[in-house]
C-alpha cells in the first residue's frame, strides 16, 4: 500500500509512524491513528468544522456540524441498550398520524406551564388522582361537568 503526500506533510513509513492522513488544499483531511495507547480511530473533517470520529479507542462514533445534521430514510431504528439522552433548547416532534409510547413507568416534569389540547381526551387508570398542591382545582365545561360512579357516592371533604 502507498502513501500519498504534498509539500507540508512530514516524512512516513515509518515503524513508530502511527498517524497517516490525506489532506486537501482546501482544508478537507482523513486522518488514520493507529496509536493504541493513544486517539486509536479515524476522523474525517472538513474546512468549515464538519467531522466524524470513529474512536476505536473509546468504541464511540462522534458527528459534529456547525449547523445541522440530517437523518432521511424510509424507516429509521434507534436501539440503545442502556439510555438515550437528548438535549436541546427547543425541540418541535410532527407525526402525521399515530404516536405510540410505551413503558413500564412515566414521570414529567415540567417547571412552569403545561398545555394539553385535544379534540377528544380519555384518561384510563385503575386509580386516578388529581391534585393541586397550592391553588385552587378548577373543573369546568361548555356544558356540564358529570360524575359516573359505581357507587353512587361523591365525597366532598
Amino acid at each position: 500500500m502507498g502513501s500519498l503526500f504534498h509539500g507540508k506533510n512530514g516524512r512516513g513509513g515509518e515503524n513508530e509512524n502511527h498517524l497517516k492522513s490525506i489532506s486537501t488544499r482546501s482544508g478537507h483531511t482523513i486522518e488514520l491513528d493507529d496509536d493504541k495507547g493513544g486517539n486509536w480511530g479515524i476522523t474525517i473533517k472538513d474546512a468549515e468544522g464538519n467531522m466524524i470520529r470513529l474512536d476505536t479507542k473509546g468504541k464511540n462514533i462522534e458527528i459534529t456540524a456547525p449547523e445541522t445534521i440530517s437523518i432521511k430514510s424510509k424507516n429509521l431504528d434507534i436501539l440503545a441498550t442502556e439510555r438515550i439522552d437528548v438535549h436541546s433548547k427547543l425541540m418541535n416532534t410532527e407525526l402525521s398520524e399515530l404516536m405510540q409510547v410505551q413503558t413500564r413507568e412515566s414521570l414529567v416534569e415540567i417547571k412552569e406551564t403545561h398545555t394539553f389540547r385535544a379534540q377528544k381526551a380519555d384518561i384510563l387508570g385503575e386509580q386516578v388522582q388529581i391534585q393541586s398542591s397550592k391553588e385552587n382545582l378548577v373543573l369546568s365545561s361548555g356544558k356540564e361537568v358529570q360524575t359516573n360512579s359505581k357507587s353512587k357516592k361523591i365525597k366532598l371533604s
